[in-house]
């Protein structure tokens, strides 16, 4: 009997041996280099029994399939049962196709807001619709600084660096975004939403354990994302972009005050106000709305709305009516239904769906695909497409899975 519970002891310490032999490589998303998972990748080969801890750069400019070549070539080929592979973004887009066509590369995957049914926004770079947005943007927020007959707004360049308009304009950054980021066109092609690359892979499924990370970033969403773009305080960012809201809604006040103080120019004041409001209103919601449309988390529904409304031309007819009524209720309802009718109409509603302030939920997950059938899917609250690589929860969500608590316990890696 002792001689039995040692030999299942020796086997139970050489399976755990096993378990521990563990590779894990860190794979960057789009545009990005060593320094995407510099940070959790020296924290984790500290505190964890990792033999290989890769961290490499993988050109992302040759399409994902170019991408999946480069890993193989660095990593070596195979890299086995025993490995891991932890990818963010585009990465991760990269790590399926290498499950599903050399399946046992890697002996399990942890994708983070990777674009795994696509990203509406690279459609929208392809076709035009991005550089409208900024445009669209830079028109209204500039209507109320330069719209003035007098150069005291001319100081607004000077604050954001720069005296030439065509810095702001759509297809200048956007070309400038394609170049930082080595966006060409096969790759653009492939992250497309929906496009045929990653089409081709919705239906396959393995039996590699997977763990798919996906983030629900908080409003406003674009501001936290450029936030976690720069690694800087997300509050700070929100309450600048709160401050340059209430300094439109200011100047916007004092025009309306002032086109009362003089009728003679009531006109200009009054062009003043509009001016303003348009971008205190752009700032206060219009900007987030139109983002989340531009990445495919924004949806527009018809809502059916009853309400009693004024019909007649003109409301002092309707003021003569109620004094002509004199009090009597039967003829101030005829007044009434004279003048106001119930009106049923549709409006139309703006809905929003969780996204990760650049990727949509759905692609995140790889929703109703074969492939993300058996993983275990994880919500990152509060965090961003770029907050996530380096963020507490994101931390957590890791040491759970390399305790064996995440995707089937696939992905064990004691402490050391």
């Amino acid at each position: 009997m002792k001689t039995k519970i040692l030999f299942l002891s020796i086997c139970a310490t050489i399976h755990l041996s096993v378990l521990a032999q563990r590779n894990v490589h860190w794979v960057h998303g789009l545009g990005g280099d060593t320094t995407s998972w510099l940070q959790f990748a020296g924290d984790f080969n500290g505190q964890r029994q990792i033999v290989t801890n890769t961290n490499n750069d993988y050109p992302t400019g040759d399409g994902v399939g170019g991408m999946v070549a480069n890993i193989q070539t660095q990593i070596g080929g195979t890299a086995g049962g025993n490995s891991i592979g932890i990818c963010h973004s585009m990465g991760g887009v990269a790590g399926r196709q290498l499950d599903v066509q050399n399946t046992g590369f890697f002996g399990g995957i942890i994708t983070f807001g990777s674009p795994l049914r696509g990203a509406r926004v690279v459609n929208n770079v392809n076709n035009g619709v991005a550089s409208q947005y900024i445009s669209n943007a830079t028109s209204k927020l500039l209507q109320g600084p330069t719209g003035g007959i007098w150069g005291v707004f001319n100081g607004f360049f000077d604050l954001i660096g720069s005296r030439n308009i065509n810095d702001f304009a759509g297809d200048n950054i956007i070309n400038s975004v394609r170049n930082n980021l080595n966006l060409t066109p096969q790759t653009t092609n492939d992250l497309a939403e929906e496009s045929g690359y990653n089409q081709g892979f919705y239906g396959n499924s393995t039996g590699t354990p997977k763990l798919v990370l996906w983030g629900n970033e908080n409003s406003p969403i674009h501001v936290r994302l450029a936030a976690g773009s720069q690694n800087a305080n997300e509050e700070q960012w929100v309450n600048a972009w709160n401050d340059a809201r209430q300094f439109y809604g200011f100047k916007r006040d004092v025009c309306e005050i002032m086109k009362w103080t003089n009728f003679v120019l009531f006109p200009l004041w009054n062009w003043r106000a509009n001016n303003w409001a348009t971008g205190y209103n752009y700032l206060l919601d219009q900007s987030e709305n139109e983002w989340a449309n531009l990445i495919g988390g924004g949806f527009t529904y018809q809502q059916t709305v009853t309400e009693y409304v004024f019909v007649g031309t003109n409301l002092a007819d309707y003021d003569n009516c109620i004094v002509a009524a004199n009090g009597d209720p039967a003829q101030t309802q005829i007044c009434q239904d004279t003048y106001f009718q119930w009106v049923t109409f549709q409006v139309t509603m703006f809905g929003r769906d969780p996204t990760d302030g650049l990727v949509p939920r759905r692609s995140q997950i790889a929703e109703n695909t074969a492939w993300s059938s058996n993983a275990d899917v994880r919500e990152l609250v509060g965090n961003n497409h770029q907050e996530m690589r380096r963020s507490d929860l994101s931390r957590g969500e890791l040491d759970a899975a390399f305790n064996g608590n995440r995707a089937n316990g696939g992905l064990f890696i004691p402490t050391r």
